[in-house]
């Protein structure tokens, strides 16, 4: 896929993730990036004539179908916002933070993705990635209820993939393993740095990756559940 002239939006532009893509994109050469964050005048990446904030969030259908008819020409949709409470399944505020979890992670997304499934369609098809994470694949119990969303998530872009394909847009489901933000701050852990997290995002995008492992850690994971899927599980129970 060719980035050059895309014209990109990445919900959660505020977050490290979100702001370390609008930077590629707009690096890499895409015409504009719809910067699309929850709260009104949220700082972006950068003030640049290539990037237009826009105010969305994906719990609020109303500001999910302004932002569409706002950004008619968008050809690549970065399903970015997410959030994640570090809560085990079983907690005192579970059932609160599993379902805000769902809510932002899952339910959110694919509002988000529904809305502008159409517009991508429009425009040539183009493409749609979802900022997943390596534990879409297998629970940590630390936090087991954004596992669980994620885990959701994933799903879903599975059947949006092959719902999506006949209008020719290319569906990515980003999955790396920790990065370095403020949800994972508190983790000792090698972490990759937003910039390379971006990075290895547009190289997904350029080289049409369905499911996409960037870094050590997700790639590591991903190979150990192809060969055992229960040795995985077994050494992510001991993470309690």
């Amino acid at each position: 896929m060719d980035i050059n002239g895309a014209v990109v939006l990445i919900t959660g532009a505020g977050g490290s993730i979100g702001q370390a893509a609008t930077r590629a994109f707009v690096d890499a050469g895409a015409a504009k990036v719809y910067a699309a964050t929850r709260v009104d005048g949220a700082e972006v990446a950068l003030a640049a004539e290539h990037v237009v904030p826009v105010h969305l969030d994906v719990t609020e259908p109303a500001t999910i179908a302004a932002a569409a008819a706002r950004c008619p020409d968008v050809t690549v949709l970065v399903n970015n916002a997410g959030v994640n409470h570090n809560a085990p399944v079983m907690g005192a505020s579970d059932d609160e933070w599993a379902r805000h979890e769902i809510e932002v992670n899952y339910l959110g997304t694919l509002a988000v993705s529904r809305a502008f499934a159409p517009i991508l369609g429009a425009n040539g098809g183009g493409a749609m990635v979802n900022v997943l994470s390596i534990l879409s694949r297998i629970n940590h119990p630390g936090m087991a209820t954004y596992c669980a969303s994620k885990a959701a998530l994933y799903s879903v872009t599975q059947a949006l993939r092959a719902q999506l394909r006949s209008q020719g847009t290319f569906v990515c489901a980003f999955m790396p393993g920790a990065v370095d933000t403020r949800l994972t701050a508190h983790l000792p852990i090698p972490k990759l740095s937003p910039a390379e997290a971006a990075v290895a995002l547009l190289a997904a995008l350029r080289d049409e990756v369905e499911d996409a492992y960037p870094g050590d850690m997700a790639s590591g994971v991903a190979g150990g559940l192809a060969a055992d899927h229960k040795a995985v599980e077994a050494q992510f129970a001991e993470f309690i």
